[in-house]
């Protein structure tokens, strides 16, 4: 509750004017650029709770996924400057796909004001049940001696779990493809039946479907070094 009074103060700073005092007079638009059921998409929700609480005026999250994340965004630089319109950003849409999608419709530095950051998170390498993988060297052996022959789900292309499947790819030399989504619920649906082998998700997403009994996913912190893993996963 702390975190949503200060996120309200920085709110009414960044969009002070002279109908400040009267903010907000109606419902506030939360728009967030990934699918609805996304680690994103749930921390946007509880985040417009909390808000709609300390503003007593109702924050409505929107989602608009698509475009590698820039649809939300390009809707977000359209609307009128006036605190009605928020977005939620996530590192795959700010920092991410600038890089991936030329031209941008938007300036990322240009035409969004930082308000506060809100969440932090892990990006942990889980396999799928149906393989027969229990450790990361076992996962890279079989990449190389299969190229090509492992599929790396993601949300969608420019989000987090391609980059990191790319950055894994890189730094072990083993052989991937990757397979974007139309959103990290139906990748790791997937990922559970063994369509897809491979993924590199949020640990709020993919903890849910590694707590199922008849799932049993394994996810391995594959990326980090041993003083930062997670002492709840493998090795």
């Amino acid at each position: 509750m702390r975190r949503a009074q200060l996120l309200l103060l920085f709110i009414a700073c960044a969009f002070a004017g002279p109908a400040a005092a009267e903010y907000p007079d109606h419902p506030i638009r939360m728009i967030m650029p990934q699918a609805a059921g996304s680690s994103t998409d749930t921390v946007t929700r509880v985040l417009a709770a909390a808000l709609s609480d300390e503003l007593h005026q109702q924050v409505v999250v929107d989602d608009r996924p698509g475009g590698a994340l820039t649809l939300g965004l390009d809707l977000t630089t359209k609307s009128p400057p006036d605190g009605y319109t928020l977005c939620m950003g996530p590192i795959g849409a700010l920092a991410i796909t600038r890089h991936l999608v030329v031209p941008l419709p938007y300036d990322v530095q240009r035409d969004f004001q930082p308000i506060a950051l809100v969440a932090r998170g892990q990006l942990p390498l889980a396999v799928s049940p149906v393989t027969t993988f229990h450790s990361v060297p076992e996962l890279i052996a079989y990449a190389k001696a299969n190229p090509g022959k492992l599929l790396n789900a993601s949300s969608c292309n420019g989000s987090p779990g391609h980059v990191g499947g790319e950055l894994f790819k890189f730094m072990t030399g083993a052989d991937i493809v990757h397979v974007p989504y139309k959103g990290g619920a139906l990748a790791i649906n997937d990922l559970m039946t063994g369509r897809v082998q491979v993924m590199f998700e949020s640990l709020n997403s993919i903890a849910r479907s590694s707590r199922r009994p008849c799932a049993n996913s394994r996810p391995a912190s594959a990326m980090r070094r041993p003083a930062e893993r997670l002492s709840s996963l493998p090795r």
